[in-house]
Formats: C-alpha cells, sequence, structure tokens
C-alpha cells in the first residue's frame, strides 16, 4: 500500500506565526489569555491551554489569526497589553476594502457571516454585504472579494453570478483567498484522482480542512480526522493512500498520521526516508538581495501579490514594476529582486524594475541593433527636446524634431519609440524617436498588409457618415457607415464608442495614397446567405415596420433583411391610407410571398395572414342580415360603409332614408357607425349592396293606414322651399305650398293643416297639405253654425210673437 503525502501538509504562515507567539510568551511565565480559539484545532489549543493559555482575564490579550472588530481591539489595547496575531493576508483584506469603499464601491464579500473574519471585516468596511449565495446587487461600481478561507472554485462561481444577475457600469475582483488556502485546494484535488482513499487531516470546525475533505470526496473515498489515534483500520482493497492537512494543523500530528499509515502497511511513495521527505515540504529560505522567479497570484490597488517560494506571498508594489500595473496579469513569471523580508509579520519586499536596470545596457543594445521598439513615457521638457523614462527605469533623450509633439502639451501616457543613438561609454547615452519610429510602422503596414486582413484599431472620433480609426500611430483609416451592419439604419454612432478598441476588416488599401477604408460586417454572417433556408414561401413570418410609403411599406425581418408588402398586398378590398392600419415601429404578421436572393429582395404579404374575409361571405352576411358598420366615404349618389376590415359595402342614396334628401350629408356623415340590411351580395365581384333605412319600419306606409285625404293634422315646417315648406310629421315628409298658407308663420312652428292630396310614389307618399282648406273648413263650419243659430233665433222669436197679444206680426 502506497502513501501519498501532499507538498500542502503543517501550518499556514499566519497559523505558525500564531502558536508560535502564544508559545513564546506562555513560556515566559506571563499571564496571556485570549476570548476564542486561536486555531480551529483542537490537539492545537489543548497544547495551549496546558501551556497556561486562558479564556479569563490575564496581562497580555491575543488577537487570534482571524482578527477582531476594531472597536473591540481599540477597547482591548486601552486595558490589557495586546499581541495581535492577525494574520497579514487577512490584515491586507480588511485594508483593501476600506480603501476601495472609500473610492464610491459597493463592497461583496464572499464569506460566512458569523465567521470571525468576516465579523471583524465589518468593522472597517460597515456597508459591505457578506453572503455565500450569490445575490443581485444594483449599484455603479461594485467591487467582489473573498473570505480568505473560502473555496477559489466556489469564489469564481460567486463572482460569475453575482455578474450576470447585477446591474452596474464598473466592477472590480479582489482575490483575496489565501495562496495557501487554494494550492491545498488543488493538490485535494490532483492527488484524491490517483488514489484508493483520501485522509484529510485537520480540526472539524476548520472552514478550510472541511473544505479540502468535500473536494476530495467529490473523486474517491475520504476520511476526516483531527488525531492518528482515529485510524483503528483502513477499508479493504485500498492500495494507494493520500494525506492532505488543512492550514491548522500542525506538522507533528501529520507526522503522526503518516507514521500511524505505515503501521498498518503502507509506504512512502518517495525515495528517500521520512525525515528528508518532511523536509522537502518546508519553505526555501530567501535573503535580501536574493533574484528570484515569482508568478503573479493577484492584484491590488498599488501592488502585485507574488508566489516566489517562500513561506508567505511577496509583494512588489507599482513603483517597483517596469511596467503599468494594468499590464500584468495573474500568472504572469517575473524576475524579481528580494528588496526587504519582514519576518516577524510574515511579508516581503520585492522588486522587478531592479533587477531590470542591472541589465538594461544589454537590453537597449540588443533592442538598437535589432532595430526593435522601446517603450517610454516622457517625464520632462529639457533643452532641444525631452526626456524620456524607457521601462519605467532608463532615462533616455528625445529631441523635438523627432518627438511628433506640436503645441506645449506633452503626452501623459507611455508611448513607442525606436532607438536612434546608442552609445555605451562611460555613461550610456540614448536617443529615442517617435517620427522614426511612426515613419517605419506605416511603411511597414502598407508593405505587408493587403485587401481582407483582419485588423485592430482604436475609434478616434466618429462623424456622421462613419468613424475614424487608429491602427497605429500615423495610420487611420475610415469605417463608412455603410461598411458597420448589413442593417442600413445602424451607424458607426450607434455601436462604437471614441476610445473603443474594435477588431476590423481591411476593405480597401492604397499604399500610394495611405489611404485604408474598413468594414465591420464583413466580420459578421452575411444574412442573406442562408435567406432561403430561413425563409419559405407561404410562411408566416414576423417584423417590425420600417418605413410607409403611399405604394406600400418596408418590414425588418433581422438585421441586415427587409421585405417589402406592396398596398395590393395590405386591403382585400379598396386601397386605403396603410397608416390607418398600421404605424412605423409595429411589429406585424406577414406570409412571404417571393424571394429574389440575387437582388436581396423579398415580397411580403399583410393581408394573406388573416385569410380572405370574402371566402365565406355568404355565410357570415347573409341576405336580410343586419350588420354594423363606418361611413367611409360619401358621394352623392351614397355611402360607402366599412363593415369588417376588408369588406365593404354601397348603399345608395335612395337607400339611406325613408324621406327625401337632396345628398347624403343632409342626414350621415364619414366616421358615423350606421346599422344597414344587406340587400345584395356579389361575392365573384367582392360587392354587397346595404340599404340604411329598411333597419327601422317604413313611415310612409305606417301613415297611409292611419290618414286619408281631408284628415287634419298637425305638422312642424322644417324647411322653406320655392314655392312652398316642408314640414315633418309622424316621421314624414309633407308639402305645404305658400299659396295654401294663411298665417304669418317661420321655419320650426307648428301649423295645423288638412290632407288634400295623398299620392303613392313607389314605396313612399307624396302628401300635400293645406292650412287654407282647414281654414277654409273652418269659415265654412263657422258659416253654417251662425247659419243654424240665426234659424233657431228667428224661430224663437216668431213663437214669442204668436203668442204676444199685441203683436202685430201674422
Amino acid at each position: 500500500m502506497q502513501i501519498v503525502v501532499a507538498e500542502g501538509i503543517g501550518f499556514c504562515f499566519g497559523v505558525e506565526n500564531a502558536v508560535s507567539k502564544a508559545k513564546e510568551l506562555l513560556k515566559k511565565g506571563l499571564s496571556v489569555w485570549t476570548d476564542d480559539d486561536i486555531v480551529h484545532n483542537k490537539s492545537v489549543m489543548k497544547e495551549l491551554y496546558d501551556m497556561g493559555l486562558s479564556k479569563e482575564k490575564g496581562d497580555v490579550f491575543l488577537v487570534r489569526a482571524h482578527g477582531l472588530p476594531k472597536d473591540v481591539l481599540d477597547d482591548l489595547k486601552k486595558r490589557y497589553k495586546v499581541e495581535d496575531l492577525t494574520c497579514s493576508i487577512v490584515k491586507n483584506l480588511f485594508k483593501t476594502v476600506a480603501e476601495i469603499e472609500k473610492k464610491g464601491y459597493k463592497i461583496v464579500v464572499f464569506g460566512k457571516k458569523e465567521h470571525p473574519e468576516m465579523k471583524a471585516l465589518k468593522s472597517y468596511c460597515e456597508n459591505a454585504t457578506i453572503t455565500d449565495i450569490p445575490l443581485p446587487i444594483n449599484a455603479k461600481r461594485i467591487a467582489i472579494a473573498s473570505q480568505t478561507t473560502m473555496s477559489y472554485t466556489d469564489f469564481e462561481f460567486f463572482v460569475n453570478k453575482i455578474t450576470e444577475m447585477s446591474k452596474f457600469d464598473d466592477i472590480k475582483i479582489i482575490n483575496s483567498i489565501c495562496n495557501i488556502t487554494y494550492n491545498r485546494e488543488k493538490e485535494a484535488e490532483k492527488i484524491s484522482k490517483i488514489v484508493d482513499l483520501m485522509v484529510v487531516v485537520g480540526g472539524k470546525h476548520s472552514s478550510n480542512t472541511t473544505k479540502l475533505y468535500k473536494i476530495s470526496s467529490k473523486y474517491t473515498k475520504s476520511m476526516h480526522i483531527e488525531l492518528p489515534e482515529e485510524l483503528i483500520e483502513l477499508p479493504k482493497g485500498v492500495k494507494k493512500i493520500g494525506v492532505i492537512s488543512g492550514t491548522s494543523t500542525p506538522k507533528n500530528i501529520v507526522e503522526k498520521v503518516i507514521l500511524r499509515l505505515k503501521e498498518l502497511g503502507g509506504m512512502l511513495q518517495m525515495d528517500g526516508n521520512f525525515e528528508k521527505l518532511l523536509e522537502s515540504y518546508l519553505y526555501d529560505d530567501v535573503r535580501r538581495g536574493t533574484e528570484v522567479m515569482g508568478t503573479v497570484l493577484r492584484k491590488g490597488e498599488t501592488e502585485l501579490f507574488v508566489n516566489f517560494g517562500w513561506r508567505a506571498e511577496g509583494i512588489v508594489s507599482s513603483d517597483e514594476l517596469v511596467k503599468d500595473l494594468s499590464e500584468y496579469n495573474i500568472g504572469d513569471k517575473l524576475k524579481l529582486l528580494v528588496i526587504k523580508i519582514d519576518e516577524e509579520d510574515g511579508m516581503a519586499f520585492l522588486s522587478e524594475k531592479r533587477v531590470y536596470l542591472k541589465n538594461i545596457r544589454n537590453i537597449l543594445r540588443e533592442k538598437f541593433e535589432k532595430g526593435e521598439k522601446v517603450i517610454g513615457k516622457i517625464i520632462s521638457r529639457n533643452k532641444g527636446g525631452y526626456d524620456v523614462l524607457i521601462d519605467n527605469v532608463f532615462k533616455a533623450f528625445l529631441p523635438k524634431s523627432e518627438s511628433m509633439i506640436y503645441g506645449d502639451n506633452i503626452p501623459d501616457y507611455t508611448m513607442e519609440f525606436k532607438i536612434i543613438k546608442f552609445e555605451d561609454k562611460r555613461k550610456l547615452n540614448v536617443v529615442v524617436s517617435r517620427k522614426a519610429l511612426v515613419k517605419e510602422q506605416v511603411e511597414r503596414f502598407f508593405k505587408e498588409r493587403k485587401k481582407g486582413d483582419i485588423v485592430e484599431g482604436i475609434v478616434k472620433r466618429i462623424e456622421d457618415f462613419g468613424a475614424f480609426v487608429r491602427v497605429a500611430e500615423g495610420i487611420e483609416g475610415l469605417l463608412p457607415n455603410s461598411e458597420v451592419s448589413y442593417d442600413y439604419e445602424i451607424s458607426a454612432m450607434d455601436v462604437l464608442g471614441e476610445g473603443q478598441s474594435v477588431k476590423l476588416y481591411l476593405k480597401e488599401i492604397d499604399p500610394t495614397n495611405k489611404k485604408l477604408i474598413f468594414s465591420l460586417k464583413e466580420l459578421m454572417p452575411n444574412p442573406w446567405n442562408n435567406v432561403e433556408k430561413k425563409y419559405k414561401i407561404g410562411e408566416v413570418v414576423s417584423g417590425k415596420v420600417k418605413k410607409i410609403m403611399p405604394y406600400g411599406f418596408f418590414v425588418n425581418l433581422e438585421p441586415g433583411i427587409d421585405g417589402f408588402v406592396h398596398i395590393d398586398d395590405v386591403f382585400w378590398g379598396k386601397r386605403g391610407n396603410i397608416k390607418d392600419i398600421i404605424s412605423e415601429g409595429d411589429f406585424v404578421k406577414l406570409v412571404v410571398k417571393e424571394i429574389d436572393k440575387e437582388n436581396k429582395k423579398i415580397r411580403l404579404s399583410y393581408k394573406e395572414v388573416k385569410g380572405d374575409p370574402w371566402e365565406n361571405i355568404e355565410e357570415k352576411y347573409p341576405l336580410g342580415n343586419v350588420v354594423t358598420g363606418i361611413v367611409r366615404v360619401v358621394f352623392d349618389k351614397g355611402v360607402i360603409i366599412d363593415i369588417e376590415e376588408g369588406i365593404s359595402g354601397y348603399c345608395p342614396i335612395s337607400e339611406i332614408s325613408w324621406n327625401y334628401i337632396s345628398h347624403p350629408t343632409d342626414v350621415i356623415g364619414e366616421g358615423n357607425k350606421v346599422k344597414a340590411v344587406v340587400l345584395d351580395l356579389d361575392k365573384e365581384n367582392r360587392k354587397i349592396r346595404l340599404s340604411i333605412k329598411r333597419t327601422v319600419e317604413n313611415p310612409w306606409e305606417k301613415f297611409k293606414q292611419q290618414h286619408k285625404v281631408g284628415d287634419i293634422i298637425k305638422v312642424k315646417l322644417v324647411k322653406e322651399l320655392k314655392n312652398g315648406y316642408s314640414a315633418n310629421v309622424e316621421g314624414i315628409e309633407v308639402y305645404v305650398p305658400k299659396s295654401h298658407i294663411v298665417s304669418d308663420i317661420n321655419v320650426s312652428d307648428d301649423l295645423e293643416v288638412k290632407i288634400i292630396n295623398i299620392k303613392t310614389d313607389g314605396e313612399i307618399l307624396r302628401v300635400v297639405v293645406s292650412e287654407k282648406e282647414k281654414e277654409n273648413e273652418k269659415v265654412l263650419d263657422e258659416i253654417k253654425n251662425e247659419a243654424e243659430k240665426e234659424r233657431y233665433t228667428s224661430i224663437e222669436r216668431k213663437v214669442k210673437n204668436g203668442d204676444s197679444s199685441d203683436s202685430g206680426e201674422e
């Protein structure tokens, strides 16, 4: 049975420093106390308690490796001597989040709220959101950090989820996970894939140890133990065992575990004795002035954190770097010089610049001889030119005539130069040029580049007709709006911004005149290449109305593909106004009628989506049926009524009203909602004849049944005619000749008249009435009444006289 021991065993630097310091104080006989376990390991804490460590108040207070809230720490310092054993990586996390929060960032920390480290962090960054579950964050600027003991894989997942869920303008990721923790996670995964059993040694309450156990369990059988005594027997069939420990587990415990495994039949899978094996797990010693190779672990605001083989991380401040901090990436390998070691705090400071400076003569000579460019920044003006700091290390001279600087403004950013003079004397003299480099670059570009190449450039400015893009100093071309997208409504202004980096297709190149034309759309799939596969004749598609014309409208089906709907494909019936049924910007469904790939044309139909409304016209509108519609057009001889989209009917003037009208507008207007009876239907010619008047009872028929010549009726005068008046009575019109009016009247007056004539004229009557006849009849009646009255009086008188004795009458 083989035993594979991970490199990651024993304490991390922070825990080792905390435990060592605690033992040192206890050995001096001091009364040392703390408020909680310094490390998450029962065996270690038992040893410290046995040495005299107490949780009751004493002379010296120990701050555990995870740190304490600032206010608690300040209060303790007022009353006790305090030994702050907070891990340097944890301290750096507190400092970093506090500084970034001051810059306006919303701080989100991936961690456990109840973990001591997170409780302490809250005192440095009160508004920080601490969570181990991704949640949406709405802030202009977000910074995401992590509890130092969390899983790096889980942190990556956490960052990706928050990025997807949140709204922000700027996001900053702070990789604050302890590098040792990260390396052990990777080792746990690597070893567990090649063994039959993984033994993870460490406290059951240790966060990082628990993560190691979870990782190992994904790939093989795993055991989480705190002490070697827990190893009683091994599962059957185990031929290979892996061993790894958490950062809170002392090396001696791991040694005992390995010895116990050897007792159970295991053999170390390495040459050499056990002591040599353990020695190989110790960190290499380094001293000030040593050159080392470092790997960038993470980036701070003003420094890089590197792994260079020491027991803790190294720090390279921005002023000790050759390039700008932003140009470095995680994983970069750097040649560094150790400039300071702080054993007590477990910190090392290194420099890239000082290594570079040692070799600057050889580096610059080689670049001069090969004609290679150098990177530098103008730092000051002097007589005849400028001082340029090359690679943040060496000062060279830039003559004004070679600077390409016009005016008084000196660029404050790094630029490229060519060395045009190199004198290696006692004092190194280097002269650089912008002009020579730019000229060389331009000539090389136009010589080597050809149509169809892909180039990358920076958008310098955007005009109404396109964008100017700089590929390099002195090399600039135009991206016309027509080459931005297959959708011609999209311009450079819609998709690009000044200063933006963009890849472009070189559409035209003119070496003689040094002119370039770029294309962005050439890098995109041409939507017309597969148009016949995507759009089939007769299929229903959706699109956005782009432009409405008098003869039809254009529809955008997808970026770069437009179709056209002719007005004949809009209306089933008579052509109307397209804007009455759709508007620009509307999304509509259409039927594909014709595709012309070669000429990039698609003909569409709007009306066919809903189907022909005349298909079942006889069933929808049978003869005699009453329909409702809107008067669309009024003619002299009738009106057009829209019943539904695509179906209209005609109502002649004779069918508008039972009364005589000289024009339809006498009783109806465009836009009126009316009811009408279907009189006739011609499906083949798409015609419907309607009647508005037949929706109500024929008032003439009713009048004829109730009245006859000689009847006295009351009418209302409504209109003065040439020789008479038109009057209304019981919903019909009658005629009153002026010669038959005896009163002093006005239009709208009521008048009692006599019917003197009724003549049938088709479905209506011609009725003539007379006030005069009515009055004559009244006069005759009065005369008759007077005569009767006179006759009665005469008879009465005769009777009276006949009875009188002195009457002279016979």
